[in-house]
């Protein structure tokens, strides 16, 4: 999906080589290289990822991995790879959605946490915070403050080491 390295190369060396255009400014000729590297990173894509749902797995060119939409709440969607430790939050009405492109990969690959399930009540700080996974990756949770209804997404390393697990929630 993302022009090996080699191409990216190829891509620049031949842009530069041509030059700018007789009387061209310096901004008209940024902003071709910079338009035709869209052009380039975009030319492979098929078709950006079809309508937006948790479950939904894609790939990116500005990634190798494959990610999976784990949670959504109409406003922004949380995104997790096979490895991440937080994830990562996107708007649904951005733009990057129209770089990426649906994967067949089975999203149960993204989501196989052994420690931790989604309505699993956390507490931490003496029991001040009781929060609940609302979502998993393979190596981190969403947390839903049960007091506020805030969302945080953390790792598993932080849920063993400064969270207990509440029994009876």
């Amino acid at each position: 999906m993302l022009p090996s390295r080699a191409r990216q190369v190829e891509w620049l060396e031949d842009v530069i080589d041509k030059g700018a255009e007789d009387e061209e400014s310096l901004t008209k000729f940024c902003r071709r290289i910079v338009d035709s590297f869209h052009e380039m990173l975009t030319k492979d894509v098929r078709a950006g990822t079809p309508p937006l749902h948790e479950g939904a797995v894609f790939k990116s060119p500005f990634t190798t991995k494959v990610h999976l939409v784990a949670w959504m709440n109409g406003e922004h969607a949380w995104i997790v790879s096979s490895d991440c430790r937080f994830g990562d939050f996107a708007p649904l009405d951005s733009l990057y959605w129209q770089y990426t492109e649906h994967s067949r990969a089975d999203p149960e690959l993204l989501r196989k946490n052994e420690e931790w399930k989604v309505g699993d009540v956390v507490s931490r700080s003496q029991r001040y915070y009781h929060g609940k996974v609302i979502a998993v990756g393979n190596k981190c949770v969403l947390l839903e403050c049960m007091n506020t209804g805030n969302i945080q997404p953390d790792s598993n390393e932080n849920l063993k080491r400064y969270y207990v697990k509440v029994r009876g929630k």
